[in-house]
């Protein structure tokens, strides 16, 4: 009688130890997977602190050229020098950052020189003004 049950036991047991193996396979290129994803984002993250630390030292050159430019501004607006002396010239991180043929710095109108722009009516919209 037990002669037929004897051999789907085994069976059975080939079948779970198959499927452990794969198992442990599964489990182990999960680990892989998330080993290298954690590398990729440590490395991500060390390129992104080097770009913050130039991004500061960059506002912190920029601050202090345009604390240099506002004395100048002021000292002409003064009459203390003439309008044609040259501002100082830029720190040299800055002047570094633009390239041969690359962009250069503009102007910018400081905000309380800057014209005011009228509100439009506060019924919103107003027929035939603007052309819309």
């Amino acid at each position: 009688g037990n002669g037929g049950n004897g051999g789907g036991e085994e069976e059975d047991e080939e079948k779970k130890r198959a499927r452990l193996v794969r198992n442990r396979e599964s489990a182990q290129l999960s680990r892989q997977r998330k080993k290298q994803h954690m590398d990729e984002l440590d490395l991500r993250c060390r390129g992104l602190q080097v770009e913050c630390a130039e991004l500061h030292k960059l506002a912190h050159c920029l601050s202090a050229e345009n604390h240099r430019l506002r004395a100048h501004c002021n000292l002409v607006a003064t009459g203390k020098t003439p309008p044609e002396t040259p501002p100082p010239p830029p720190h040299p991180y800055v002047a570094a950052q633009v390239g041969p043929g690359g962009m250069t710095h503009m102007p910018i109108t400081p905000m309380m020189f800057q014209p005011k722009i009228p509100l439009p009516p506060r019924g919103g919209f107003v027929a035939g003004a603007g052309g819309f």
